[in-house]
């Protein structure tokens, strides 16, 4: 009897240590969860820091381009202004030049192209009429055949 009862001790120490077992697999679980979100909160932070970073890098090279701009004297602030103008002026006729050579270019590309199809169309046409020429040909052959032979058949009959 004793036996008995030492086996359901042991069985049930044997049930609670599965059940602690499976609590550290489910704690073992959640912290590793836990740490990639983590991993990508600190990834975001990260992102968000070296943005604040570039802005105020992009800020300070603002400002001090301003007060250079403010030391300036009136007459080298307006040749700076009219070479700005120039500049800008013949980037726009670089930007049309680039986007007329680019549609000239596709316009060739077409012209092309159509011209490699109609060349394609009329050898297939060349072809279709020489063979209709050569059938002619051989129907005419055979008619002339066709009709020596009716001709020598009466020939052959009347004498």
């Amino acid at each position: 009897g004793g036996g008995e009862n030492g086996g359901g001790v042991i069985g049930g120490e044997a049930d609670r240590d599965r059940e602690r077992e499976r609590e550290r697999g489910r704690t073992r679980a959640m912290p590793l969860a836990s740490a990639y979100q983590r991993r990508r909160e600190l990834q975001v932070e990260e992102r968000s820091l070296r943005l604040v970073q570039l802005q105020d890098t992009v800020r300070a090279n603002l400002i001090r381009e301003q007060r250079e701009l403010m030391a300036m004297g009136e007459r080298p602030y307006r040749k700076l202004v009219r070479e700005g103008d120039k500049q800008r002026q013949d980037m726009a006729k670089d930007e049309v030049k680039r986007s007329r050579r680019e549609r000239e270019e596709h316009f060739k590309a077409i012209a092309a192209w159509r011209r490699k199809i109609s060349d394609d169309a009329s050898g297939a046409k060349e072809l279709g009429r020489d063979r209709n020429r050569q059938v002619l040909k051989a129907h005419e052959r055979m008619n002339k055949d066709w009709a020596r032979r009716q001709r020598e058949a009466a020939a052959a009959a009347a004498a």
